[in-house]
Formats: C-alpha cells, structure tokens, sequence
C-alpha cells in the first residue's frame, strides 16, 4: 500500500507523502477536510480583497482545535525541525504570560477544557465560550489588545505556517459558513462585512465537520472540546517536547473518538 498514491489525493505515494498518517486517524481526516474545502474555494471564489503580505486578521486571539494545534507543531517538526518548533513554543509561552498578566479573569476561564452536555449538544460551545472569554466587566472591547500570532512572521506579514494554517485562517475573509443580516466589520482591512460576504465562498456545508474537529470521547459520552488560542496550547508543552511528540503519534494514529480523555 505504500507504494500506491496516498489517500489525500496529492498524487504522491503515500510513503513519500503521509507515510506515518492512517487515514481515518484525526490527522487524516483534517487533511481530507482541508483539501476539500482549499479545493471549494479555489474554484469558487470571488473578487476576494485578501493579499499577500496583509496580516491584519493575525492580531487576535482567535481560536483553534487541538487537532489542528497538533497537526501544524508535527508539520513543523517534519520540516523544520525541533529547535524550530521549540522557537514557536517560547514565542507562543511568553504571549501566554502576557495575557495571563493582564487579564487574568480570563486566563482562569480557559481551564475548563470541557464544553456542558448542552452546549455540546446543539454545537454551540465555541462560540459561547469565545463571547464569554472575551467580554469584559465594564463592556469594552479591551481584551483585544493586537498581540500578533506566534506563527506570524512580523518582519514580512507573512504565516510561518501558511501550507498547515488552521480552519479559520483558510476561511477568514473568503469564506463563509454563516449568512450575516446585520452590520459588521471582517476585519481592519474590509469595514463593510455585509456588501463584501456576497463575495466569499459559501462552506455551509462543512459546518458540522468544523465542529467535530473538537468532538472527543469522555467517558462514555461524545462531547465538544474547547478550541483554544494558539499561545494557550504552548502554555503546556514548554520545555516538553517529549510530550508533543507523545500527542502528535496519538493524533496520526487515532480518531478524535479514540483519543479518550479520563472521566
């Protein structure tokens, strides 16, 4: 079998490719969910106003999956290095300092690694748990300080990790998973949200394999994990690449439903 093309579609062998991958490990189905969607929107999109070199959707504390944590820090390994991969951990820790300093009201929040039954059930836990972490005491937007992502090359505004960039920075401004009806900003760069989502991609489609990127089994019961921003997960793996490379074996080999966490 490894000698056949691989099971991602690249074209390559698979032993030249994805040698270490099982297809239907959480891995593999990522890297088939984001083939599936790159493809949607190249050939669909519109007169996107995303260019290179534009970083201003990198200054936020956005959200990702374990799975995909996981999945950029193993690319990283593979073809950089782990002193390279080391260098993100320390940039991603001391991001994780800052903020735990300043905010810590919800520093403390993001401890919970476990959306409830209910927001498990209707899909909502990422979004609640961002408008919750997010929303001050006096109602101001102060928590949105512009620190850049720990991938973020500031020097050239370019992603260090373009090819194995998460979900969200592959839809963010060409893309859309939900139809707006009210004002709103995209980013910085596009102020009129409503005029330019007539542009974007509709992935409407690939919602609920969005959602089960964070799906784990927890005792006995299928719940959704919390995304986290990126500078979180390298709160943990500080001076442990041990146990990275411990996890990443698990996530190439596993599913998400395999990956039991211990109740």
């Amino acid at each position: 079998m490894r000698n056949e093309p691989c099971w991602c579609g690249s074209g390559r062998k698979e032993k030249k490719c994805h040698p270490d991958v099982k297809r239907h490990s959480a891995f593999g189905n990522l890297i088939m969910l984001y083939n599936r969607v790159d493809e949607l929107i190249k050939n669909e999109k519109g007169n996107v106003k995303c260019r290179a070199g534009c970083s201003a959707c990198c200054y936020e504390h956005f959200y990702i999956s374990a799975t995909e944590f996981y999945y950029i820090m193993s690319s990283i390994i593979e073809n950089e290095g782990e002193s390279k991969a080391e260098e993100f951990i320390d940039r991603g820790y001391q991001l994780w300092l800052e903020f735990e300093k300043k905010y810590p009201e919800a520093a403390q929040q993001l401890y919970n690694p476990l959306a409830s039954p209910e927001e498990a059930a209707n899909g909502l836990a990422s979004l609640q748990f961002i408008e919750r972490t997010f929303e001050s005491i006096d109602g101001t937007d102060q928590l949105r300080d512009k620190k850049p992502c720990p991938f973020l090359d500031t020097n050239n505004g370019c992603c260090s990790v373009y090819e194995y960039r998460p979900f969200i920075c592959r839809e963010f401004g060409v893309a859309k998973r939900v139809q707006m009806t009210l004002p709103y900003e995209v980013c910085a760069e596009m102020k009129d949200g409503l005029a330019y989502q007539e542009e974007m991609v509709d992935i409407s489609e690939y919602t609920e394999d969005v959602i089960n990127l964070n799906s784990i089994l927890f005792g006995k019961k299928v719940l959704h994990q919390r995304p986290y921003p990126i500078f979180y997960f390298m709160k943990f793996l500080k001076g442990n690449m041990k146990g990275l490379q411990a996890m990443i074996k698990r996530y190439k080999e596993l599913s998400l439903k395999e990956l039991v966490i211990p109740s």
